[in-house]
């Protein structure tokens, strides 16, 4: 035996503290490995950012759009890579706020997806092919790997596509319409019975986002004479096969949002027949079909089948309700209520709130003026806006419990879409 500090060090001691040494250099040894491995798939997952009070916004620059940032004292930090003519699309914040996004044509003249670290330098191209690809959306709140994967819609043959895109390699998968057994990569789009099914819905995908924890896609298509929104469930049948997707509403213009509990809120403008050649009898008065209304919203929980209610409807065109915003806590729905023009094209008028699910003509209005873009901030407890002022169009602050506004940008710029950073 040994001597140390005066106390016998035995055999089995120097063994055993080699092999806690051992254990130690092994942990970090793959510790290594995965950061390693980590760094090399994905390079800036490492790197965090601090964007706590930022807020993104697109602003209009001579024929192009592009994506700017402000910090927490109100001061403009432009992205870089950006040049006269290219066309940035509405920013998204990844949910844990580290990392925006947005597409844009900057390169290839084809809309790509891009990342940004605010603090870091030009943002990264995170997408390959040529198929043109629409700004993900991350979602629903409470999956929980929200921050790995987004819903995106993309161009290419047929109806073009849904994807699911995955934040961390850029990889696409595509989910609607359906594959089936047939592999398709970023570039497939091979024709079958479900892609056949929905070239019958629409002509191209608008616009999708998911529903609670991802078994549903709610979705609305472009058709020739207007829109058309539907849900597809991804739950399998008594049968064990792929349900079929389920129109709920078309109409000249439908915007939708999806609360934290999955329930979508629609809002139609001059409403149209799903299929003009098979109208319910119910609707059918002295041989001529009768619309239920001309413009309406509808609230449907698509885990409850036969939840749909129309919850606002009028055939008059000086008060109607478009572009709802679930707030994130779900308790809230903003509207933008305003009129339509001669030629169809929404006017708004001021900004309403009211309950999800509730008759939004008790809903308060909290502005006396028509806003774009409002979107709420992620405490749900105010809401930003774009109005035109004075020949410029600036974002707003607005609290919806009294109705005071505080004015955000005072440049001559003109802003859309503000988005503040969940952290």
């Amino acid at each position: 035996m040994g001597q140390t500090e005066g106390r016998p060090v035995f055999k089995n001691e120097r063994l055993l503290l080699r092999f806690a040494i051992g254990l130690l250099l092994l942990a970090g040894l793959v510790f290594g490995i995965n950061w390693l491995r980590s760094f090399g798939r994905d390079p800036d997952k490492i790197l965090t950012a601090d964007t706590k009070g930022m807020m993104a916004a697109l602003q209009f620059e001579g024929d192009g759009t592009r994506v700017v940032l402000f910090d927490t004292e109100g001061k403009k930090i432009e992205v870089k890579g950006w040049s006269q003519g290219n066309h940035d699309q509405k920013p998204t914040w990844r949910p844990d706020g580290q990392r925006l996004f947005f597409s844009s044509d900057r390169e290839d003249e084809t809309f790509h997806i891009f990342r940004f670290r605010p603090g870091g330098d030009a943002p990264e191209r995170r997408s390959v092919g040529s198929r043109s690809k629409g700004t993900p959306w991350f979602g629903p709140a409470g999956y929980a790997e929200i921050n790995e994967s987004a819903i995106l819609v993309a161009g290419g043959s047929e109806v073009g596509s849904v994807c699911e895109y995955s934040a961390v390699d850029g990889s696409i998968r595509q989910i609607l319409p359906p594959t089936g057994d047939t592999s398709t990569g970023e570039e497939g789009g091979t024709v079958n019975q479900a892609s056949a099914i929905y070239s019958r819905i629409g002509e191209s995908f608008k616009e999708a986002k998911w529903g609670k924890d991802r078994r549903f896609v709610i979705a609305t298509m472009k058709r020739e004479d207007g829109e058309i929104l539907l849900i597809q469930d991804f739950e399998p049948d008594a049968q064990g096969k792929m349900q079929p997707p389920v129109p709920i509403a078309a109409g000249n213009s439908i915007t939708f949002d999806v609360g934290p509990d999955g329930a979508a809120t629609i809002c139609v403008l001059d409403f149209q027949w799903i299929d003009s050649e098979n109208i319910p009898e119910e609707f059918i008065k002295d041989g001529k079909a009768v619309r239920p209304f001309a413009h309406g919203v509808i609230y449907v929980d698509p885990s409850k089948p036969g939840s749909s209610q129309v919850i606002f409807a009028t055939k008059e065109n000086e008060s109607v309700l478009a572009f709802p915003a679930v707030s994130p806590d779900g308790t809230q729905v903003l509207y933008s209520n305003g009129k339509l023009g001669p030629s169809g094209e929404f006017e708004p008028l001021q900004l309403i709130v009211a309950k999800p699910g509730g008759v939004a003509t008790e809903g308060a209005a909290i502005t006396p003026h028509g806003v774009f873009e409002a979107t709420w901030t992620p405490d749900s407890k105010s809401i930003l806006y774009a109005r035109p002022l004075g020949g410029v169009r600036p974002i707003f602050q607005v609290d919806p419990r009294d109705g005071t506004e505080k004015r955000l940008t005072h440049d001559d710029g003109e802003y859309a879409f503000p988005t503040l950073s969940p952290q």
